[in-house]
């Protein structure tokens, strides 16, 4: 397999499916924990400031892509998924330093968007949409209540949490279609 490291090329004679095999399975259980309580924590700040914001909330208005695509009952499974897709990162870092790196860069970006929560609560308007059609909805519905939709941490860490995918794809040398399927 082929891998990059720091900018150079260099052999390795693990495939690139057993390397990325040996990453997650280093300090496993230092991953495991840490991203739990990451996200634990990240959700007690998220959820009081959107229980509790300190200034009036802004409804974002809809823009024409809103309007075109509207509500996809399917999205739900892009949703749940995005939980999994933001833990692949630092289950997949080959070493502790850039674990705390991807920690440390993806901390400064969820905690820059609770700063712009904290000063300008957003929210979407209402969807137009009996939900008692859609009862997979009803937790995150319950839990987000479409609150701090601006800027969109969704987005952020799928977006951050890819370009890292990438890099360690590349570093193992993981096959096109893997590379694809990440972006």
């Amino acid at each position: 397999a082929r891998a990059l490291s720091a900018g150079t090329s260099v052999v390795s004679a693990v495939p690139w499916h057993r390397a990325l095999l040996q990453r997650l399975g280093y300090l496993w259980w230092l991953k495991a924990v840490g991203t739990a309580l990451f996200m634990g924590a990240f959700f007690v700040a998220y959820l009081h400031l959107l229980h509790f914001p300190r200034y009036p909330v802004t409804v974002m208005p809809l823009i024409a892509v809103d309007r075109a695509i509207g509500f996809q009952p399917g999205a739900l499974v892009a949703y749940a998924s995005l939980w999994v897709y933001v833990a692949l990162p630092p289950a997949l870092a080959p070493t502790l330093a850039r674990l705390f790196s991807y920690a440390r860069h993806m901390g400064g970006l969820c905690l820059a968007g609770i700063v712009v929560f904290v000063f300008w609560p957003t929210a979407v308007p209402p969807a137009d949409v009996d939900w008692s059609l859609y009862p997979g909805y009803g937790l995150p519905k319950g839990i987000d209540a479409g609150g701090n939709a601006c800027p969109s941490l969704h987005v952020a860490t799928a977006l951050y949490s890819a370009i890292w995918l990438a890099a360690g794809f590349r570093e193992v040398g993981a096959a096109r279609w893997v590379r694809g399927l990440n972006w």
